[in-house]
């Protein structure tokens, strides 16, 4: 562990109320793809009744990493079953399912779904369970569907009625939910039960499943070790920093994953991991913090001293 020296922290003094760390944030932002999604707390799903309304909020990210506040063009499917205004407020016309996503300068967001129900008792949201979905070549794997209504309640003795794939090249199903893999690649599966069909779930077939970077220094502060980003037999994505990691520090250092290397950039939009106070390897459940975060999800693992949102270190995944 390295404790930032006491010319540095001599400042401290002075900005104890704004800071624990000093220095310049200078390394350049590299160009990204911008990120443009909806964001969902029920499934990629949003559950209402007949003449019920719901906000819909997202998450646009520039070229730089950085969140905007933009007004997006709103775009519903099959506007029978909803509308959505122009501030995103949806509202709810009659039973069934419709897809809603937003557009800003010739870019399309992640879609989501509206499901309608007219009475609570109505299936309105289909989950697919299943116990991982990185998988091999010539692997099966079994699936089941279950049903709940538009209060988040588990409707008992349903039955899925059918199972699709997106990638009939990469895997096929059954009518009894068992996925078998023929080859590498992507496949998206869904379910259906009551006319209601469940959000895509995402198998990857033989690709790979960890990702290891080297730390640097950032900042005129020093970071060394490996940080490496796998997914484990379980399916559960995870963040390990090797047992020779080493670090500066000072009042309140964390890890973030992120897709820049600014450090406000990074606290802003990047994803806190944790705080950490030594040196030395540390294992962090990224899906708890991110559910939908994938391999590919974030390039850079930051170490960031955040009140001052200086990058004392950076791995990047691309190198």
């Amino acid at each position: 562990m390295r404790i930032v020296n006491y010319l540095k922290l001599s400042f401290i003094i002075t900005l104890l109320i704004t800071s624990g760390c000093i220095g310049t944030d200078v390394i350049d932002d590299e160009i990204r793809d911008i990120v443009f999604t909806i964001e969902s707390e029920n499934d990629g799903v949003v559950p209402l009744l007949v003449n019920g309304t719901a906000m819909l909020q997202f998450n646009y990210e520039n070229k730089y990493g950085v969140k905007e506040d933009i007004t997006p063009m709103w775009v519903v499917e099959d506007n029978t079953v909803a509308s959505v205004d122009s501030d995103g407020t949806v509202t709810a016309l009659k039973k069934g399912q419709t897809m809603v996503s937003a557009f800003f300068e010739g870019l399309e967001s992640s879609s989501i779904i509206i499901s309608v129900s007219e009475t609570s008792n109505d299936v309105n949201k289909v989950l697919i369970e299943v116990s991982r979905t990185m998988l091999e070549v010539n692997e099966s794997v079994q699936l089941t569907g279950t049903a709940w209504n538009v209060n988040g309640m588990l409707i008992e003795n349903t039955t899925v009625s059918s199972w699709e794939v997106d990638n009939t090249a990469v895997a096929q199903i059954d009518a009894n939910g068992l996925l078998t893999t023929l080859a590498s690649g992507e496949v998206m599966v869904t379910a259906t039960i009551d006319g209601i069909k469940s959000a895509p779930k995402l198998f990857t077939v033989g690709g790979e499943t960890e990702k290891t970077a080297t730390f640097r220094g950032a900042s005129g502060y020093v970071a060394t070790g490996t940080a490496r980003l796998f997914i484990d037999d379980g399916g559960i994505l995870n963040l390990e920093l090797s047992d020779d990691f080493d670090t500066d520090f000072a009042l309140g250092t964390f890890i973030y994953l992120s897709n820049s290397t600014g450090g406000s950039a990074t606290r802003s939009s990047g994803l806190e991991v944790a705080e950490i106070k030594n040196d030395g390897g540390a294992t962090f459940n990224i899906t708890n913090l991110n559910a939908n975060a994938t391999l590919d999800t974030y390039r850079y693992v930051i170490v960031l001293c955040r009140p001052a949102s200086i990058t004392f270190g950076l791995a990047d995944f691309n190198l």
